[in-house]
């Protein structure tokens, strides 16, 4: 994998030509995971060992093989740090003049 994909895992599935019943999976493929995306994993997991999952982002895209075959192309990495939005304080109501201590 090259540096821009070192924190990531990467996808190629095709159609199975090999398929002939319903029990046989419909698409197949390769993958590679880098060693940067485990580390990942393995941090995230560590961080709360009682969760049953660590949470993955996909993207995908069509493409086409040299050879003119139709695949999907899938791209795996962690999900981004969600950013707080500010708090903004409101008030239920408006303030009323005729309740004013003065």
């Amino acid at each position: 994998m090259d540096n821009q994909n070192e924190n990531s895992a990467r996808l190629w599935v095709f159609q199975n030509d090999y398929r002939e019943n319903s029990k046989q999976p419909e698409t197949t493929g390769n993958g590679e995971v880098s060693v940067g995306l485990l580390r990942q994993l393995v941090d995230a997991y560590k961080q709360d060992e009682t969760q049953e999952v660590v949470k993955v982002k996909v993207a995908g895209w069509p493409r086409e093989s040299k050879a003119g075959k139709s695949y999907q192309f899938f791209k795996i990495e962690m999900p981004r740090a969600e950013s707080q939005p500010a708090t903004v304080e409101s008030t239920s109501s408006p303030p009323q003049d005729d309740i004013a201590p003065f």
